[in-house]
């Protein structure tokens, strides 16, 4: 049976803080490195992180709150 890791309000690491807040809910460790979770945090009228990608590894996202706005640059061959 896999262990159980539970994360509370008050637990995981803060990897950043200020109008953008990254709380690592978990970072792999219990999930042979499948899976990783983090709650961000993005104040209102904030940039929030640049633009960037994962080589190595999918990104999902949740938004409790609003809409988010997200941008992507075209795909390599695309055509507009």
């Amino acid at each position: 049976m896999s262990e159980i890791r539970m994360t509370g309000p008050d637990d995981g690491e803060v990897a950043l803080s200020g109008p953008v807040t990254l709380r690592i809910l978990e970072d792999g460790g219990t999930t042979a490195h499948r899976l990783g979770v983090a709650e961000i945090v993005i104040a209102p009228h904030t940039e929030g992180p640049p633009q960037h990608r994962h080589g190595e590894h999918d990104e999902g996202f949740y938004a409790s709150v609003r809409s988010p706005r997200m941008s992507a640059p075209p795909a390599v061959g695309a055509t507009a």
